[in-house]
């Protein structure tokens, strides 16, 4: 049997998608590594207030010379002022902030996919299971029934399977009188700790 075919809704979601993943691509294709490294290598070159690299001196600004202390002092004060180049240091950080965002939403976004096909994988994988034969919704994983009827059962005292079945079911005849009206008796030896048959002196250790 093939795969039901999609709606027009659960369509118009995959080409959404589809077409993200195409603009992801045409995006990475426009970041250029080069590119980046000279964007760091400019952000770490300090300025200073005058808009010039600290490396560089312009020749309006050159004083006295080495044996000059007036020269030294404006010197030491100008290299005070030199401070990073915030434009291109804020935009620096952005970049490798939107970047390491991007990687991470992409990461997540390749886990649930390949978590749910996992999971899907396993499901198929599992053989089929017959139902429980008293609620007839679960799988049989406990002498024909699953555990919670399982263990209901066993509270109520294990009593008669077939007319623990009958009555759990509710089961009726044609005219639609209860074939077990009452809860049945706990089976020989046995004690309820549930239910109307249920021994007040028992307690579960």
């Amino acid at each position: 049997m093939g795969q039901k075919p999609l709606s027009k809704t659960s369509q118009r979601r995959v080409d959404g998608i589809t077409a993200a993943l195409g603009g992801i691509k045409t995006t990475l294709a426009k970041i250029d590594e080069s590119q980046i490294a000279d964007l760091i290598r400019r952000s770490a070159i300090p300025i200073g207030r005058d808009g010039y690299p600290s490396t560089s001196m312009p020749e309006h600004s050159s004083g006295g010379s080495t044996s000059d202390p007036t020269g030294r002092t404006a010197a030491a004060g100008a290299d005070k002022d030199r401070q990073p180049n915030d434009t291109i240091g804020r935009a620096a950080k952005n970049l490798e902030r939107e970047i390491k965002k991007a990687e991470k939403s992409l990461l997540d976004a390749a886990g649930i996919l390949e978590n749910e096909l996992r999971n899907l994988s396993k499901k198929k994988e599992r053989p089929s299971s017959v139902p429980c034969s008293i609620c007839l919704t679960n799988a049989a994983d406990r002498a024909g029934w699953c555990t919670p009827d399982y263990n209901d059962w066993w509270r109520h005292g294990s009593p008669d399977r077939a007319i623990w079945e009958m009555w759990s079911r509710k089961d009726a005849d044609e005219n639609g009188v209860l074939r077990v009206p009452e809860c049945p008796k706990p089976s020989s030896e046995n004690k309820a700790i549930r239910g109307p048959w249920r021994n007040s002196d028992f307690e579960i250790k």
